[in-house]
């Protein structure tokens, strides 16, 4: 353990994050967490006063494409009634190595980097409310963003890995979580019919295989889509004429909701 102590456990699961000890036991060679060459920055308002978006638009995030550049913005509630923490979120390509901030530790100087997110949001021609939100904002913080190569396998013994541990991708399909909370289910479900089979540790690591088989296959097709959506999302130049007309079309397709909630789908 950290503290130096020395235990002994029949299984361990390891939900410890992207850089995980867990996953370095069961796999000692497995390749460092990869930066995407992309970086988010975050810009949040104090929420102690009404927000600075449309009222009739407080429940809506809005998503815009620029060139080299991904925005969102949304609001929360606030400290107090009538009051709300508004957001703006950007996605850029970056192929200077960002931190991972997995703290979000905020940007030391606040001035310079809520300058230079609003010259982006400026050269990328976003709109006025994302202007007005990272001009209002209080809060700054940009993390890298980093995934995972899938494992070879995910348990060793009584050892397990889920969540970040197993399979960390990139945010743009919002899966992080979801496939977090669906390996626990998952491996709960595997773990409570082998304590019926009496819960040997034969038992477990059969419970622990038949978790891998069935969460696997579908976070490892995640880590790749999201990947690939982010690039596309954050296109410059040409590539941001293109991404454009694809996405119009698709989206008078209807395809985007449906690749959102074909994702989602429980698949445990």
């Amino acid at each position: 353990l950290g503290s130096g102590v020395e235990e002994e456990f029949d299984l361990v699961i390891g939900a410890d994050g992207i850089r995980s000890a867990v996953r370095a036991f069961i796999q000692p060679d497995a390749p460092a967490p990869q930066y995407t060459q992309t970086r988010v920055t975050f810009a949040l308002t104090d929420g102690k006063s009404k927000s600075l978006r449309d009222p009739a638009a407080l429940s809506e995030l809005h998503q815009h494409f620029g060139d080299g550049l991904y925005t969102l913005i949304y609001s929360a509630p606030g400290q107090s009634k009538d009051t709300h923490t508004d957001m703006v979120i950007t996605a850029a390509a970056d192929p200077r190595p960002t931190g991972e901030n997995p703290r979000y530790t905020e940007s030391p100087d606040i001035e310079k980097a809520r300058e230079e997110l609003l010259a982006e949001l400026r050269r990328s021609r976003m709109p006025r409310e994302a202007l007005e939100v990272a001009t209002r904002a209080s809060r700054l913080f940009t993390v890298g963003v980093y995934q995972h190569r899938p494992l070879p396998r995910w348990s060793q013994g009584g050892c397990v890995v889920v969540g970040d541990s197993a399979h960390a991708m990139a945010p743009f399909l919002g899966q992080g979580a979801n496939q977090a909370m669906m390996d626990a289910v998952a491996l709960g479900k595997r773990l409570g019919k082998a304590a019926e089979r009496g819960g040997g540790a034969a038992e477990v690591e059969k419970a622990l295989r038949e978790y891998e088989r069935v969460r696997k296959p579908p976070t490892s097709a995640l880590i790749a889509k999201s990947s690939v959506l982010g690039k596309i999302e954050t296109q410059g130049g040409v590539g941001a004429v293109l991404r454009d007309g694809l996405f119009g079309v698709a989206g008078a397709l209807g395809i985007p909701g449906q690749v959102f909630l074909d994702n989602a789908i429980p698949r445990m």
